[in-house]
Parts: structure tokens; C-alpha cells; sequence
């Protein structure tokens, strides 16, 4: 009996240790509110002066987002995508029926990685400047 009171209080305790964690995630969400965010990239192509490709993102509200895509070869605009996010400082989580990608956010919130960090080179359309 005594074992079972023991494991129970830890139990608890490994609870409430997990809530007060959860407590500490700060939504940053906000701080993206009426941004837009672009990533360009130049790449060989059939046009002699290369193609540029983009990947625009502009959150619109507190949990909202668009992606539009730029064809660099054609120049055409692939369709809207609408999403959902939530930033967490550095993580960005960017949903929509599509799947969810992770990105991170740099320290001072002017420039997002679509790689989550990971080869995010300043010539990659995976590497979005705020506007």
C-alpha cells in the first residue's frame, strides 16, 4: 500500500511538473500580425537572364495565414494557399490541408527559415526577409 501511495504522489507531482511547463510557452503569434515575408531565388534556366522563383507569406491575423508560390520559369502564380500558424519563439508551425512544416524564426524576427534551420542560405527561397 505504502508503494502504490508513493508512486501515485510522484505521479502527481510528474503532472503538475508537465502544466507548469506548458505554462511557460510564450504564443508569439502576434508579433507576425499584417507581415509579409518573401523568399527569392535565382536559378539557370532556359532564359538567358536565369529565372527567379518566390515564395511569398503574409499572416493576416493572429493564427492566419497565405502562401502564394511564383513559378520562376513560366512566371506564373500558383494558387493561394491558406493556413493556420502558431510561433513560439524560434519555432514557427505553419498548418494547412496540405501537411505542416516546421520553421524557425531568427533571434531578432527578421528573417524565417523554411528548413527549419538547416542549409537556410540567403540565396535559397526557403529563406524569407521580412517586407
Amino acid at each position: 500500500m505504502k508503494t502504490k501511495k508513493i508512486i501515485t504522489v510522484l505521479l502527481v507531482l510528474l503532472l503538475l511538473t508537465n502544466c507548469e511547463k506548458d505554462k511557460d510557452i510564450i504564443d508569439n503569434s502576434n508579433v507576425l500580425i499584417n507581415t509579409t515575408w518573401i523568399g527569392v531565388e535565382t536559378f539557370k534556366c532556359t532564359k538567358p537572364e536565369g529565372c527567379i522563383e518566390q515564395l511569398i507569406f503574409k499572416f493576416n491575423t493572429e493564427n492566419e495565414f497565405t502562401y502564394q508560390h511564383i513559378d520562376g520559369h513560366h512566371g506564373t502564380y500558383d494558387t493561394i494557399i491558406n493556413g493556420t500558424y502558431t510561433y513560439s519563439h524560434p519555432v514557427l508551425i505553419l498548418k494547412t490541408q496540405e501537411g505542416t512544416l516546421n520553421a524557425m524564426v531568427n533571434e531578432n524576427e527578421n528573417y524565417i527559415c523554411l528548413d527549419s534551420g538547416v542549409n537556410c542560405q540567403e540565396t535559397s527561397a526557403e529563406f524569407l526577409v521580412k517586407q
